[in-house]
C-alpha cells in the first residue's frame, strides 16, 4: 500500500501526457521533450537504481522506492520510444526497449530484494543510456 501514493501521481501524469499526445495533430511535438522527460523522470529514477551500489536499501520503504523508480524508468522508456527521431529511428526504438528492458528486471531485483541483481541491472542500463547519448545527444 505504501507504493500507492506515489504510484497515483506518477500514473496520472502519464495518463495526461498520453492523452495529450493523442489529442496532437501528427507531426506535431509531444507534451514533454526529451530532455523534459530526462530531467524530470529519467535522471531521478536512474539515480535511484544506481545508487544501490552506494549504499543498499535498508528496510522496505527504500526497497520500495528503487522498485517505483524502476518502473518510472520503464514508463519514461516507453514516452521515449514514440519520440524517435525522423532520421535514425530504429536505433532509437532499440536504445528505449533496452532501456526499458534494464529497468524491467531492476524492478523486478529490487522487488526480490537482491542487491547484486539491482547492480547488474543498473551496469546494463547506465550502458544502454551511455550508448544512445553517444549517438544522439548534442555535444
Amino acid at each position: 500500500m505504501r507504493a500507492v501514493p506515489v504510484l497515483v501521481p506518477i500514473t496520472v501524469l502519464l495518463f495526461l501526457a498520453n492523452a495529450a499526445a493523442a489529442q496532437q495533430p501528427s507531426g506535431s511535438r509531444p507534451a514533454a521533450s526529451v530532455l523534459e522527460l530526462m530531467k524530470s523522470i529519467v535522471i531521478p529514477a536512474s539515480d535511484a537504481v544506481f545508487g544501490v551500489g552506494k549504499e543498499a536499501p535498508k528496510n522496505d520503504k527504500d526497497w520500495t522506492a528503487v522498485q517505483d523508480s524502476a518502473a518510472k524508468l520503464t514508463d519514461a522508456a516507453k514516452l521515449l520510444m514514440r519520440q524517435a527521431p525522423s532520421t535514425d529511428g530504429a536505433n532509437w526504438v532499440k536504445y528505449s526497449n533496452a532501456m526499458s528492458a534494464a529497468a524491467e528486471t531492476a524492478g523486478k531485483a529490487a522487488k526480490a530484494k537482491n542487491v547484486e541483481a539491482v547492480l547488474d541491472a543498473g551496469d546494463v542500463l547506465y550502458g544502454t543510456c551511455d550508448d544512445c547519448h553517444k549517438r544522439y545527444m548534442k555535444k
